[in-house]
């Protein structure tokens, strides 16, 4: 995804664990991808953690909730047309699978602070063909069981827990999926587990696990469902396995998982409790510093007696339609999705006589609800980034008012690529343009509004010469520095500007991020990114720092630290700039940038001459950090 900030944080994420690594290892060493004990003893665990005998692991949550219902159908001679009880919003294979079983979905509406199916609303869509509910665990959050359950009872229904987004959780001291008559869970990418495809049931009920076990293999008499299974018999039962073993007693499916996804599984469950531990921290920040905007969003609030274990961090805008925030948010790298509309979809508007009427809390959910994510993998960094996100929303206006912008546009000594690249800039972005001209190549009749742009003529090349002319004359609030010379690249002068502007102090466009590269990047020998590298890694360990491209003179900067980083370095004037941004702790970003050959670059010795000044020039910005720290010392001690 391009946007503005050079980072992406997902709804979801997957990293590869030392242990997942060793159980995928012994799966291929082994040779076995059937059933085997992998996934076995993953299906044993995770029914054990959710208070369940039985734990049947499939390729989805969709086929998990598909043989839950065709077992309780089978089991309890329901009749096709019989109806099942579903939310209003939810994922569309909860009201998929009810339709695949020839049953009748009907809706309820939703609680407007927990997303959960509303138990005060249920009985009324009760009729005499009524079945089953099935409740809907949304984003992390148990729905209210008690009430759900009570009904259940009075009516004789039976319930289906859709958990496919809540592993873990508690409600009044009992976890998911052990209050309905069988559950279903996803360990789908962007899931709490994640096993890349699969889902798993848990129930309690002997004769359930058997048929479920039994509808995910084709619909197999249960007495061979493993390769093992003929293991350790007598005579008479391996005769009996020999003739029943190819016996299909149900209208089963195709719904196995290999051992690699249990090996995954089994792996991921070692640390649920790390896993959920994190994502309510990334919770507890995001509603710590979002909740200053509770008259414009509605954020997720925990229901009494349940635990929340955020498989994403639910949100409401409440004084507008949700597609403008949505945009400033994914322009910004923040990935975002819909609250899981259903009854707007196509099909079902098609199969439906005007499905989406009389269900006004998923409706406000549909126009103004999404999400973000709030997995283990989000950095401190990122959650202040979507936070700073949200600050430039809805501070915008403030932004526009108070805050002006300029770009400094550094002239080539080749006239051509001049022209080409000063055309390919977004000027709209800036209030004023100045170009710094020291070749002599820079033309007043590329301006169309002499208002806007200044050209000054240089006689140094310096970029200590630049900033200092820069401070001297300039009175907007953010530059961005470009050089007109191929290197650099146009379409990243946005992404800098955006930037700088969500409270960045110095924002650098570096080559050598993921995503980044030097134009020396392909050479065999690339002598000056390993330079550039070398120098920065010298920073890094000298003053505790974490920069990439500590030398890159393409970046963003605002006008207060532009004047209090006091530059004196002639020749490193930007790697002198990037030094006093971390010894004044100031706010640095990089996003990454794609760099070109320069018209102008230097030769190798030139080049090497200028590099072997920042050791020493390295020395001198510490020696200088540790006499402001013996002053500082001597100052407390007088007092």
């Amino acid at each position: 995804m391009i946007n503005a900030s050079g980072k992406f944080i997902g709804v979801g994420d997957f990293q590869v664990n030392s242990e997942i690594r060793k159980y995928v290892n012994d799966v291929l060493d082994t040779g076995r991808l059937s059933y085997g004990p992998y996934i076995s003893k993953f299906e044993h665990n995770f029914a054990y953690l959710h208070d369940c005998l039985f734990g049947i692991m499939s390729n989805s949550g969709t086929s998990a909730l598909q043989v839950a219902i065709q077992t309780l159908k089978i089991h309890h001679s329901w009749k096709d047309g019989d109806e099942i009880l579903v939310p209003a919003t939810t994922f569309v294979a909860t009201a998929n699978i009810v339709l695949h079983n020839n049953l009748t979905p009907v809706f309820v509406d939703i609680e407007d602070k927990y997303y959960g199916i509303n138990p005060n609303l249920i009985e009324d869509k009760i009729t005499s063909r009524t079945r089953c509910i099935i409740p809907v665990h949304l984003f992390g959050m148990p729905c209210q069981l008690d009430k759900i359950m009570e009904i259940a009872k009075k009516y004789n229904l039976k319930v289906i827990e859709d958990s496919c987004e809540t592993m873990f959780a508690d409600f009044n001291g009992k976890k998911v999926g052990s209050f309905g008559d069988i559950a279903c869970f996803s360990t789908y990418i962007a899931h709490i587990l994640i096993t890349g495809v699969g889902g798993i049931s848990t129930t309690s009920n002997a004769e359930y696990a058997v048929t479920m076990r039994s509808l995910i293999n084709h619909g197999r008499d249960s007495i061979y469902i493993s390769i093992d299974d003929d293991k350790g018999k007598t005579k008479d039962q391996l005769n009996e396995i020999i003739e029943k073993r190819f016996s299909f007693i149900h209208c089963g499916h195709s719904f196995r998982v290999t051992e690699l996804e249990g090996a995954i599984g089994l792996a991921q469950l070692e640390n649920w409790d790390e896993n959920i531990t994190q994502r309510q921290r990334n919770a507890q920040y995001l509603t710590e510093h979002l909740s200053k905007y509770s008259d414009k969003l509605q954020l997720p609030e925990i229901r009494p007696l349940a635990s929340h274990v955020f498989m994403m961090y639910p949100i409401l805008i409440k004084n507008e339609l949700k597609q403008n925030i949505c945009n400033h948010l994914e322009w910004f790298g923040v990935e975002t999705r819909d609250m899981l509309p259903l009854l707007n979809q196509p099909f079902y508007k098609d199969y439906f006589d005007k499905p989406e009427i009389g269900y006004p809390v998923s409706d406000r959910v549909l126009k103004k609800g999404f999400y973000i994510g709030c997995h283990p993998y989000i950095s401190p960094d990122m959650l202040a980034h979507v936070c700073e996100c949200f600050d430039l929303y809805f501070n915008k206006s403030k932004v526009k008012t108070k805050s002006t912008s300029v770009l400094v546009a550094i002239t080539s000594s080749n006239i051509q690529i001049t022209e080409s690249l000063f055309y390919k800039i977004d000027t709209s972005a800036f209030d004023r343009i100045i170009v710094f001209d020291a070749f002599d190549t820079f033309k007043k009749e590329f301006f169309s509004d002499g208002t806007k742009y200044v050209i000054i003529k240089l006689k140094s090349k310096s970029f200590l010469e630049i900033y200092k002319k820069v401070i001297e004359i300039i009175h907007e609030d953010y530059i961005v520095f470009f050089h007109l010379n191929g290197s650099q690249s146009p379409e990243d002068i946005t992404k800098l500007i955006s930037h700088i502007k969500l409270g960045y102090d110095l924002v650098i466009a570096s080559r050598f991020l993921p995503g980044g590269k030097r134009y020396d990047s392909d050479y065999v020998v690339p002598l000056r990114g390993f330079g550039n590298r070398f120098i920065t890694f010298m920073l890094n360990l000298m003053f505790d720092a974490n920069l990439v491209d500590s030398y890159q003179p393409f970046r963003a900067v605002t006008l207060n630290f532009l004047k209090e980083a006091d530059l004196n370095s002639k020749f490193l004037a930007n790697f002198q700039m990037s030094i006093r941004a971390v010894l004044k702790n100031k706010k640095v970003f990089e996003l990454p940038t794609q760099e070109a050959k320069s018209v102008d670059t230097k030769n190798f010795l030139s080049v090497m001459g200028i590099g072997l000044l920042t050791v020493p020039r390295l020395f001198i910005e510490k020696i200088k950090q540790y006499s402001k720290l013996i002053k500082r010392k001597k100052a407390q001690k007088g007092k």
